[in-house]
């Protein structure tokens, strides 16, 4: 790669210690492939809509700050490890340039779990659609020798299953674990009726 190649390419994400993604010009990323299978490193093209956390993201960056200054912010109630800088935020979150900055910055997910794992969590929910960051959560956890606890990873969500079994699941996955479950809310709005069951 020369260097006029490597100015349309941005490190996207850090996913962990051997987890990288990168983003820019589909002909740079394919440069960028090719050297990779050459050597033996395992690499693998990803399903998006634009070059995010790239370079490529500059000429709209503009007119979203407009459009995020308008916004009335507030403070977060819980604490909230960004994937900016991998470290709790507070205020930071809560002005448009946060924002902004964070189209075009690369992703610090794996400073932000180690953070996590460093104050001892002991169950982690991923809230989406899919359990791809409990997956890629796991690994950094597999990966750092002073991890002593690893923590119960959960998905709220599943693509591969129905959106009931997947929830029920990890809710009585949570339950096992010892968390508190506020069952009057799990329930609400259904018709319900004790049973009773053999003792055995």
């Amino acid at each position: 790669l020369v260097a006029s190649d490597l100015q349309k390419l941005s490190i996207a994400a850090h996913n962990g210690a051997d987890s990288w993604v990168i983003s820019g010009f589909s002909e740079a990323i394919e440069q960028v492939q090719t050297v990779c299978r050459a050597q033996g490193i395992r690499c693998q093209r990803l399903t998006v809509s634009h070059a995010f956390h790239s370079v490529m993201m500059q000429p709209m960056l503009q007119a979203f700050g407009s459009i995020a200054a308008s916004i009335d912010y507030h403070s977060p109630q819980r604490v909230i490890i960004s994937t900016v800088s991998g470290t709790p935020v507070r205020s930071e979150m809560s002005n448009a340039d946060y924002w902004v900055n964070h189209i075009s910055a690369p992703v610090r997910f794996g400073d932000a779990v180690q953070y996590v794992l460093q104050q001892g969590a002991v169950v982690a929910l991923e809230i989406g659609p899919d359990a791809h960051c409990v997956g890629m959560a796991s690994h950094v956890a597999q990966a750092l020798p002073q991890c002593a606890q690893t923590p119960l990873w959960l998905p709220s969500l599943s693509s591969k299953k129905g959106e009931w079994v997947r929830i029920l699941d990890t809710l009585g996955q949570l339950y096992c674990a010892g968390m508190p479950i506020r069952w009057d809310h799990i329930d609400r709005g259904y018709a319900r009726q004790r049973v009773a069951l053999p003792t055995y």
